[in-house]
């Protein structure tokens, strides 16, 4: 991908565009903004609420309508209060996160927008802007699950990297549970962005990570190494790390040594 860039550019004496919020409205929202779900009580676009009147007895019942029940604000929202992500809703945000990352969503927010001219790099090709749309696309998501967590809007170039790391996980994969795995990671607020990145990539749980990074410190190697790894029950191999090491040392040896740097270069 090309360096990363803000997401609008100034064109013109009047400046850069302010218009981050509705892009990400657009990106939350399932129905671009089409056909208004009619408010019902039962469809949870609906809120019936007890106000007090001050000058009358008795509470006065109130219906107030949900904004974007449907969006993925709101399916975040949902599961934020029960503390769980559903299987269902993990599917929902994966398949439509996808579809808002690919081309015919891009176009159809270039020709809906009126934004093209302030979006596009002029040095850029079709794809490399796609890309940064879909780079967007993310920063957006990764905002509805942890709100203020990174600066997308700046952008903050430290920050807008990490997430095309897990863009390239994400989008270059055609494995479903490994992006559910990044999804749920996003909804574990007590995981940083590093550590997702590396445990979506590699399948590494968090404990494992640490292990590896120990191992690194004290520089272990061989049969000393596998031995230390087995005792504090790494997992990586999905075998006794033992194993692991008796079948194929060598092997062993490469895959730590992957593994290891893609945590450190994090």
């Amino acid at each position: 991908m090309k360096s990363i860039r803000p997401l609008f550019r100034s064109n013109g004496r009047f400046g850069i565009p302010q218009s981050h919020g509705e892009f990400q409205e657009w990106i939350g929202d399932p129905l671009r903004g089409r056909h208004k779900t009619p408010l019902e009580a039962s469809r949870g676009t609906l809120q019936v609420v007890q106000v007090k009147r001050p000058h009358a007895w008795g509470p006065l019942l109130v219906g107030r309508p949900t904004p974007k029940y449907a969006s993925v604000p709101g399916i975040i929202s949902r599961a934020r209060t029960r503390r769980r992500l559903l299987e269902h809703e993990a599917e929902f945000l994966r398949s439509f996160l996808l579809k808002t990352c690919a081309q015919k969503t891009y176009r159809e927010w270039l020709s809906s927008s009126g934004l093209a001219n302030f979006f596009r790099e002029d040095d850029w090709s079709d794809q490399d802007n796609h890309r940064k749309f879909a780079l967007y696309v993310l920063a957006c998501f990764i905002d509805f699950f942890r709100p203020g967590e990174i600066d997308w809007r700046t952008p903050n170039l430290s920050d807008m990297q990490l997430v095309a790391k897990l863009l390239r996980i994400f989008a270059d994969s055609t494995d479903s549970d490994k992006q559910k795995r990044l999804l749920r990671g996003l909804f574990d607020v007590a995981a940083d962005l590093k550590s997702i990145a590396v445990e979506t990539a590699t399948g590494l749980s968090r404990k494992d990570q640490e292990l590896l990074l120990e191992c690194h410190r004290l520089r272990l190697k061989g049969e000393s190494r596998a031995r230390w790894m087995q005792e504090r029950g790494f997992k990586g191999f999905g075998k006794s790390v033992l194993t692991k090491f008796r079948q194929n040392p060598n092997s062993m040896r490469a895959q730590i040594s992957t593994w290891t740097r893609e945590i450190l270069n994090d």
